[in-house]
C-alpha cells in the first residue's frame, strides 16, 4: 500500500504533521497548529486531527482594544 499523501502540504510534510498529531494525542495533549493561511491548510488539519488552529485565515493581528470585542462576538467572518 502506498504512503498516504496529503496534497495541500509539501512533499514529506503531510506525514510530519499527521505523526506529531498523533504523537501528541497519544501522549494526552492538545494539538493547536499556528500560521493556518489557507483553507485548505485548515481542512488538511481538520482531517488530521489538530484539536485547534490560529493563523490569518481565522485572525489577523489585533490591537489590544480590539481583542475584547472578538472574544466577545468572534471573529468577523469575511475572508473565510
Amino acid at each position: 500500500m502506498p504512503p498516504r499523501t496529503y496534497p495541500l502540504f509539501r512533499v514529506g510534510e503531510g506525514a510530519i504533521v499527521a505523526a506529531i498529531i498523533g504523537l501528541a494525542h497519544a501522549i494526552g495533549l492538545y494539538v493547536v497548529a499556528e500560521g493556518v493561511e489557507t483553507a485548505g491548510q485548515l481542512d488538511a488539519l481538520n482531517l488530521l486531527g489538530c484539536d485547534r488552529a490560529q493563523g490569518f485565515l481565522l485572525a489577523r493581528p489585533a490591537a489590544p482594544g480590539a481583542v475584547d470585542a472578538l472574544i466577545t462576538t468572534g471573529p468577523p467572518l469575511e475572508g473565510r
